[in-house]
């Protein structure tokens, strides 16, 4: 049977000139934002992501690095406009901005469980508080939290 082959370090202590262990240094990075026209409003926002992405992991921006450039020869409409949703959405997100349908039938919810307990009839429910009758079904099926 072969004998297990033990690795040496070396003296220096260091592996391709880098030190064994945790370094003591704080890692450093650098920022690329790119659009592709003058009008977009994109850049504030790529570089805002990547500085709390940074921020997050303890490292220093040492750089940043802004460039207008088209390059939509090479990509898709679609997938240029799905990248400025996304973008928008995100930003409308940390803005505390609610996204999605407006929250209108829920808001009877406790009205509508009043009414199904006092014995009215689901479509009866339905035309008085003037939601549809799928909304009142779905809020009886529900749990009370």
């Amino acid at each position: 049977m072969g004998q297990k082959r033990v690795r040496a370090r070396s003296k220096a202590g260091k592996v391709f000139g880098h030190p064994f262990g945790r370094s003591k240094t704080v890692p450093r990075a650098g920022l690329y934002a790119r659009v592709s026209t003058h009008d977009q409003q994109t850049v504030p926002l790529q570089t805002g992501a990547m500085r709390d992405y940074a921020a997050r992991r303890g490292w220093t921006i040492v750089m940043q690095v802004k460039e207008i450039g088209s390059g939509a020869s090479q990509r898709e409409k679609r997938e240029i406009l799905r990248e400025r949703v996304r973008a928008g959405l995100a930003h409308a997100r940390q803005n505390g901005q609610r996204l999605g349908r407006p929250l209108t039938a829920a808001l009877h919810a406790d009205q509508v469980r009043k009414l199904y307990y006092a014995g009215i009839a689901k479509a009866e429910i339905a035309r008085r508080l003037q939601i549809g009758r799928t909304s009142v079904r779905r809020m009886l099926r529900e749990r009370v939290g």
